[in-house]
């Protein structure tokens, strides 16, 4: 990251998800480096959880973002922008997820922002289609560990399988 671009926070642990549940976490992406920067991210996932028929979901969105670039946020100098992070569990997760355990990786690189190539400026909404390669100084690692507690996990599906027998 250029120096003065902090995310808070780092890192983000999830668990207790049961089969159809959601949840998100703020993450603030604040620029005072004293020039715009255009935020670029890479994501990774790992680990059974997110990896089979049903694999666990892990998105993210932008909110507040001065304009876009190649769709990514332009966060303006002295300003931040939200990342939100939402995971969710399909619905039809049988019990190979029971007691799995993953990890999603969001590395996200900032770089001073001159320019979106040949016409200039920031777009004031991002377009469709993927972002440009990260480019500059770049870090800042955003870790969200994922993790489904056993107990619940069979709890529920015990439930949802009742459920299913009886109706």
């Amino acid at each position: 990251m250029i120096a003065g671009v902090d995310v808070e926070p780092s890192a983000i642990r999830v668990d207790g998800l049961a089969p159809g549940d959601t949840a998100a976490r703020p993450v603030v992406v604040r620029n005072d480096s004293g020039v715009p920067v255009v935020v670029r991210a890479q994501h990774a996932d790992d680990g059974d959880l997110l990896s089979g028929t049903a694999p666990l979901a892990v998105t993210y969105r932008w909110d507040g973002a001065a304009g876009w670039c190649a769709g990514d946020p332009v966060v303006d100098a002295g300003r931040e922008v939200e990342l939100t992070l939402v995971v969710t569990m399909p619905a039809d997760a049988g019990d190979e997820y029971q007691g799995a355990v993953g990890s999603s990786v969001l590395t996200l690189g900032a770089t001073q922002h001159v320019g979106c190539g040949a016409g200039g400026g920031a777009l004031a909404a991002p377009p469709g289609g993927a972002g440009l390669a990260l480019t500059g100084a770049q870090g800042g690692t955003l870790l969200l560990a994922v993790a489904v507690l056993t107990g619940t996990w069979v709890a529920l599906t015990r439930a949802r399988r009742r459920r299913r027998a009886t109706g």
